[in-house]
């Protein structure tokens, strides 16, 4: 009887010893879950930027984003010659002759592009409070105008023109994604449509800069 009750103690020992070590087991395991997956969904990249109008043809980032760095995932240059290629799809749409993709104003308008996305906005007046004639030499140009916006890339968004919920995924959705942000607002559809005032355009320069953020700011220069 001893030796059975013995023998019964150690069955319950051991299994209560079982039992211990598959909690343990689990706990371990459940905190190694949380810490890879919970620490993934908390710093799952920076934010993607929110927008708020700010004044005419303006709008600011009023969440917490801040533009980490350049993302070099995208082709820069590839983004910019489709953009154009799409302007000019526009314009040849409505009869007009396509514009020269044109490498003057290359420089301002991709440094215009990184100080909206450095400072947080998206607008004509750049951080040092200069406006688009104080930045632009026109040098040949008897006319100039600007186009300036940003568009996510693998985060949903609204597509202003369709309706329709976006996830840009590779340079030409970006750079479709931007000039359907242009053709949907009035003004900026007049530029690329060269409807503005004395809007003789017959090329344009853009450059864009794609931010660790989520974020692709771009900036458009026609010339006349």
């Amino acid at each position: 009887m001893q030796r059975t009750e013995r023998r019964s103690g150690n069955s319950g020992s051991l299994a209560m010893t079982a039992v211990k070590v598959a909690v343990l087991v689990f706990f371990v395991a459940a905190v190694g879950l949380i810490a890879v997956f919970g620490y993934a969904h908390l710093d799952d990249g920076p934010q993607t930027p929110e927008f708020e109008e700010a004044g005419e043809l303006r709008f600011e980032v009023v969440n917490d984003w801040e533009d980490t760095g350049p993302y070099d995932g995208y082709d820069r240059s590839g983004i910019e010659t489709l953009v154009v290629d799409y302007t000019n799809e526009e314009r040849v749409d409505e009869g007009l002759e396509p514009l020269d993709e044109d490498g003057a104003h290359v420089e301002v308008a991709r440094s215009h592009s990184e100080d909206m996305a450095s400072h947080g906005y998206v607008g004509h007046v750049d951080s040092e409070g200069r406006e688009f004639g104080e930045r632009v030499e026109s040098g040949d140009c008897s006319t100039v105008g600007e186009n300036a916006g940003v568009t996510l890339y693998e985060a949903p968004e609204e597509n202003e023109r369709t309706g329709e919920v976006i996830r840009n995924t590779d340079e030409d959705e970006i750079a479709k994604a931007l000039v359907d942000g242009w053709m949907a607002s009035p003004l900026h559809r007049e530029n690329i449509l060269g409807e503005l005032d004395d809007a003789d355009y017959d090329s344009v320069s853009v450059g864009v800069y794609v931010s660790e953020g989520n974020a692709v700011f771009a900036t458009q220069v026609f010339c006349g």
